[in-house]
């Protein structure tokens, strides 16, 4: 009975410390007008080539009234970025140690009768 008590404990502390860690990183793609925001698991993924294979039309080039293409148009302009912040982080440990604490304060009443 004890093991199995420890076991599901361990398993939800586990499971907590893991959600606190899990930052999701994004990549914004820019090009003309356009911008695509999509979800990467690295930052190192978010390069040219991978927002020119979200979308084809991304970086299609204008031409102005004569026909004369624009050479500013067409730069793929790409960044990485995280959503979540020191105060998210802050936030999420400090729930997560409120409720290890009040698991740890549970056990230890039943274990004491």
């Amino acid at each position: 009975m004890r093991v199995t008590n420890y076991t599901n404990f361990t398993l939800m502390v586990l499971t907590l410390l893991a959600t606190c860690n899990a930052f999701q990183q994004y990549c914004r793609c820019s090009c003309n007008d356009k911008s695509i925001v999509t979800k990467v698991d690295r930052c190192g993924l978010c390069t040219k080539d991978f927002c020119l294979g979200l979308d084809k039309a991304l970086c299609e080039k204008k031409e102005d009234e004569k026909g004369i293409p624009d050479p500013t148009e067409g730069q793929v302009i790409m960044y990485c970025f995280q959503i979540e912040s020191y105060k998210d982080s802050l936030v999420i440990y400090s729930f997560t140690t409120l409720v290890l604490g009040l698991l740890g304060y549970a056990l230890f009443r039943m274990y004491s009768q």
